[in-house]
């Protein structure tokens, strides 16, 4: 039986993201053009996932010299290439403060195209520090970041609320002196700009090399600050337990005021209830669970459980650009399909009440301008 659904049923019909990474949404045709404005191409990977070395016969093998292969190597993440190879492509385009500007520009048009109005994009400043880009300390990366993203604005109307990620490996390369700066380093640069543009904080990256125990001191310098909390957690620990076990410990320790992906959530009544007691947003991602096999079906992740038990779900892309059908409209599709369209209205609203960077009464025209094509897709 066919989906009742499709992306175009929803296609610019949420105003709002709550969940987006930078890196992992830059325009596939538009991060081309940046490496050939550089001169570059990039490479394939020496090596796989499993980090066995390819045999590439020689070096021309491994050039992506098309946006067509830089898109099928990019959506081969965690498939068949590593979280830091792939990544890396993106990253390697935004290595000097222009790039940044660029970049924040590129991404502006991105999400009007969506529809999006305000978007919480996050990214981790030190995956940019590059002294011969003149982004020699942490401000400077925020600073060109805010500045192009008020460019962005200026140009599409698109409001961005940047959230400065923590790289959960951080500490470790600091201690083993690969990084010139620490988790606690990046939470004092955020808090520096918690009053010019930044929305909070998040704490990132492959999950299972550092669990939120490791950032206990990072986080509670926020706790007096204007700065919100979100935080990746029971998202890749590959068992509803080791899940469950994050997302319990960032509740009694972090003070998060949103959980990234908590993905076993709904298998822990009392968890949730303290999600729904605290007003703790869940920035769902379906499409990027399901393609990185987290999950084998949308219905997996109990969303309805959650909205039932009065947890704020909110449906996001996370990394568009890394999986086919990613964009928005494409989450809110599988969703539909999986749970009904009640499900997805709720979370659409969701999306806007809990926006932390809007006021009372934008967040209120935004919920009135809501205007879909099928009038049942309207939640009264």
């Amino acid at each position: 039986m066919p989906d009742q659904y499709t992306a175009q049923d929803f296609y610019r019909k949420q105003p709002v993201i709550n969940h987006l990474h930078w890196d992992g949404s830059l325009p596939v045709e538009r991060l081309f053009e940046f490496y050939q404005h550089k001169g570059e191409f990039p490479l394939l990977p020496e090596k796989d996932i499993s980090g066995n070395k390819i045999n590439h016969r020689n070096q021309t093998e491994r050039v992506l010299d098309s946006p067509e292969k830089l898109a099928q190597f990019q959506q081969g993440l965690l498939t068949h290439w590593g979280i830091t190879d792939v990544f890396k492509i993106p990253i390697g385009a935004m290595k000097t403060d222009n790039d940044l500007i660029l970049a924040a520009i590129a991404h502006c048009e991105y999400l009007l195209q969506q529809g999006v109005k305000y978007a919480e994009t996050r990214f981790a400043p030190p995956y940019h520090l590059n002294p011969y880009g003149r982004l020699f300390h942490l401000n400077d990366v925020i600073e060109q970041a805010l500045l192009g993203f008020k460019l962005g604005e200026a140009n599409t109307e698109v409001k961005v609320r940047p959230i400065i990620c923590i790289n959960r490996e951080i500490d470790k390369n600091f201690i083993a002196g690969k990084s010139p700066v620490n988790s606690i380093d990046v939470v004092k640069a955020a808090i520096k700009y918690a009053e010019n543009g930044i929305a909070g904080i998040d704490l990132a990256c492959y999950e299972p090399c550092a669990p939120p125990d490791d950032f206990v001191s990072a986080y509670r310098l926020t706790l007096d600050t204007p700065l919100k909390r979100t935080i990746h957690a029971g998202e890749m620990m590959g068992s509803d337990e080791a899940n469950l076990r994050n997302i319990r410990y960032a509740l009694e320790h972090l003070r998060p005021d949103g959980l990234g992906h908590a993905i076993s959530l709904h298998k822990d009544p009392k968890l949730m209830e303290i999600v729904a007691k605290r007003s703790i947003r869940i920035e769902s991602s379906p499409r990027s669970n399901l393609h990185c096999q987290f999950i084998k079906n949308p219905a997996d992740l109990g969303l309805d459980q959650l909205l039932q038990a009065g947890v704020k779900v909110t449906i996001n892309p996370d990394d568009p650009m890394m999986w086919p059908q990613g964009d928005v409209a494409d989450n809110l599709a599988l969703a539909a399909n999986a749970y009904g369209i009640g499900v997805v209205n709720q979370t659409i609203r969701n999306s806007i009440e809990t926006a932390w960077g809007l006021n009372k009464e934008e967040k209120e025209q935004m919920v009135k301008d809501l205007q879909f094509n099928k009038p049942e897709l309207f939640l009264k």
